[in-house]
This record gives C-alpha cells, sequence and structure tokens, in this order.
C-alpha cells in the first residue's frame, strides 16, 4: 500500500513590519549564543550531528586570526555559506514570530542542512536526522514487507538520544518543525507517519514543512533579485542534496538505517569545518553591521 503524498500548501506568511533586528523574537547571534543555547538543553538530550565544537573554535579565535582564516576559504564555499545564511536569516524571522521563539527545528535527511546549520549558529535548537532515498521505498511493489526488512533499533536509540521520542516531545509545551525539501511531498508525509504511527508523537506537537516553498513563498514579498537567489539555491543545493559536502550532515539510506553507528563514528571533513566557519563569520559580521547602524 502506496502512502499518500502530503498535501503541501503554501503557508500563509505574512511579511511584519519587523525587520530580521527589531523583531520582538528574532534573536541574532555569534557562537556565544548558540553554545548557551545548547548548554541550556536537558542533559539527556544528545544532538551527535550539531557543531558546536566548531562554534567554540570560532569563539576563542581574535580578529586577526578570524580575518586570515577566512580568507583562506575557498571562494565557492564562501558564497555558498553566505546563500544559506541570507536564507536561514528570512525563515528565522518568520519562525520566530510565527512560533514566539518556541520551537524546535528538525532537519531531515541532507538537503534542509546548510539552511539549518546557520539557524543553529543564530541560537536555534535544531535537530538532524539523517535518512535518504524514502521515494524510492515507497516505489516498492511490497512496501509492508520491505518496511519489515529494515533494521530501526540502532535508530530508533539515535532519534530518542536526540531527543526525538514521545517521552520527550510529547511533554514539552514547543513545537517540533520538521523540515524537508520537498517535491510530491512523500518522503515528508513518510517521515510524518513514522513518527506519528509507529513512533506515537502526538501530531499536536509538531509541524511538517517545506523548506524550499517556505523560502520561496518568503522571497516572492521582497523582490524580484532575491527570488531568483533562492530560486537558484534551491535548485543547486536542495534539488539533488548538494548542500551535502558543506553542511556534513550525511546520507543514511532509509533502507539501511543500521548503519547510523558507522556514520557517527566517522571523522569530520574540511569542507563542512570550513562551511561552518564561513557561516559564523557571516553571522558575526552581520551583527556588527547592524550595531553600527543601530548607533
Amino acid at each position: 500500500m502506496k502512502i499518500n503524498p502530503v498535501q503541501i500548501t503554501s503557508p500563509k506568511l505574512s511579511i511584519s513590519k519587523y525587520s530580521p533586528i527589531t523583531s520582538p523574537h528574532f534573536k541574532q547571534a555569534t557562537g556565544d549564543v548558540f553554545i548557551s543555547t545548547n548548554e541550556t538543553r536537558k542533559n539527556n538530550v544528545n544532538n551527535p550531528f550539531d557543531a558546536k565544537e566548531d562554534a567554540l573554535k570560532f569563539n576563542k579565535m581574535n580578529f586577526v586570526l578570524k580575518k586570515l582564516k577566512y580568507l583562506s576559504i575557498d571562494k565557492h564555499t564562501k558564497d555558498v555559506a553566505a546563500k544559506s545564511l541570507e536564507c536561514a536569516e528570512m525563515l528565522k524571522k518568520y519562525l520566530d514570530d510565527e512560533y514566539k521563539d518556541n520551537y524546535v527545528l528538525v532537519s531531515i535527511g541532507t538537503s534542509p542542512a546548510g539552511v539549518m546549520r546557520a539557524m543553529e549558529f543564530m541560537g536555534s535548537d535544531v535537530r538532524y536526522i539523517p535518512i535518504s532515498n524514502l521515494y524510492v521505498l515507497n516505489s516498492s511493489k511490497n512496501l509492508e514487507k520491505d518496511l519489515e526488512k529494515i533494521n530501526t533499533k540502532k535508530y530508533k536509540k539515535f532519534l530518542s538520544g536526540a531527543g526525538i521520542s514521545p517521552s520527550n516531545i510529547n511533554n514539552q509545551n514547543k513545537k517540533y518543525i520538521f523540515y524537508d525539501y520537498t517535491f510530491s511531498g512523500i518522503s515528508l508525509n513518510m517521515v510524518k507517519n513514522a513518527m506519528e504511527n509507529h513512533l506515537g508523537i502526538d501530531s499536536s506537537k509538531t509541524d511538517f514543512r517545506s523548506l524550499n516553498y517556505d523560502l520561496l513563498d518568503l522571497t516572492i514579498k521582497e523582490s524580484v533579485d532575491k527570488y531568483v537567489m533562492v530560486n537558484d539555491y534551491v535548485d543547486e543545493y536542495l534539488k539533488h542534496s548538494n548542500i551535502s559536502p558543506y553542511s556534513g550532515i550525511p546520507h543514511l539510506d532509509c533502507r539501511h538505517l543500521e548503519n547510523i553507528d558507522k556514520l557517527l563514528a566517522k571523522p569530520k571533513k574540511q569542507k563542512p569545518k570550513d562551511f561552518n566557519f564561513a557561516l559564523l563569520y557571516g553571522i558575526e559580521k552581520n551583527r556588527k553591521k547592524n550595531n553600527r547602524a543601530g548607533n
């Protein structure tokens, strides 16, 4: 039996009168706020794919070292980071206003991870759940039998450790917002079905949203240039998960969830470290610029 695609509709976005800096709910931050935010989490929540270590290193560097390091990063990585950050600033402004800061982001697979990483560095609570190729599983002629073959024991343990469990989510008053890149919505709907019907997470505690739909809806009301930039970003980095080498969130085939331990044991490559540094550098640069403008 096929799982019908989730009905993806454009959210009712209304760009408020607030700028990202003056919005009462928007917090723009450097790694310092990222660290303090993560340290306030419950001790039983483990977030193995976060970038706390990179933020700590950034905070310890002086201005000269930061500048030299930034200049050493290749132009393409800096460009991807700048676009990811621009998308993240718009999305964070909207979510902070819409959910009144009372939310946790869950990045599904690899595609949303670049924007989510930038939001993590700006103070958002982000959890990353690598899982890919759900559309392949859904196209199976024997879906129920194929689902029975998947060993989910280790993956459920991973999810629980990251706070994606009914005992954690159902007892909070926060909204858990699951983001994915969507075309038909099949993959997003499969994750929704798994969270609610298999894990037992209360549907009133979650929202399942399309990252590309939200970003394009937000930009279409701002300017043609920004819409073109976001549309190009979606096509180049989200549509085929080409953001993965930068974000550091690996592919995990949904038919082989037992491999989660192998992914967790892999050392981080240099490109994600450079991408994270460029994000943090951009956030700090924007903050200083906005502080000068406010004085």
